[in-house]
């Protein structure tokens, strides 16, 4: 038996001499009570349900803002900020477009040509407006949000089947973070 355990701890392996610190929250709407234990981690993983704009509705809901992400990660000084848990509505807008675009032509319809240049005007307005409200439901928004709290570009917005090798930090004399290696991301 005890030949037994001795193998299995010759298969333990060593802590790296530049260990990485993980930090992976679920959904909250205060994560105060990490902070101390999450101090200088290398990555945080935090969800960002909504935008500022639905602020009022995440503390309802319990879940947290892109921005109130971003501001964690500055305040525990992480390295890395992985956005995750968005919700539903800021996907609805590409699948619209998804389903449009894969949707047969109706007979029905007019034929482009035969559209009057008054129709065309007030189409291309819509289409502005709608351009201007799929920027307020993407996920790229609530990136921005988290970038402008967390002070650094160096935010992820994860996916279904995301995965991201965790590079090794090291401080500059600037004090900001330089990767030893490069982000990687896997569909």
């Amino acid at each position: 038996e005890n030949e037994k355990n001795g193998d299995c701890l010759s298969m333990l392996r060593r802590v790296p001499e530049n260990p990485r610190k993980v930090v992976l929250l679920g959904d909250n709407c205060d994560a105060s009570e990490i902070v101390s234990a999450a101090m200088n981690a290398d990555v945080v993983v935090h969800e960002a349900t909504f935008s500022s704009a639905l602020a009022d509705k995440a503390e309802i809901a319990m879940h947290s803002t892109a921005a109130m992400a971003g501001a964690f990660g500055r305040r525990i000084n992480a390295k890395l900020l992985v956005l995750t848990h968005f919700s539903s509505r800021y996907q609805l807008r590409f699948e619209v477009l998804t389903n449009e675009a894969l949707k047969e032509p109706n007979e029905d319809e007019e034929d482009e040509d035969e559209v009057d240049d008054e129709e065309e005007s007030e189409e291309e307005e819509d289409q502005k407006k709608a351009a201007a409200d799929d920027d307020m439901f993407s996920v790229d928004f609530l990136r921005q949000e988290a970038i402008e709290q967390f002070g650094s570009n160096r935010v992820l917005a994860a996916y279904d089947f995301f995965s991201v090798n965790f590079p090794n930090f090291k401080l500059s004399e600037s004090n900001s973070t330089q990767p030893e290696s490069t982000i990687e991301s896997d569909t």
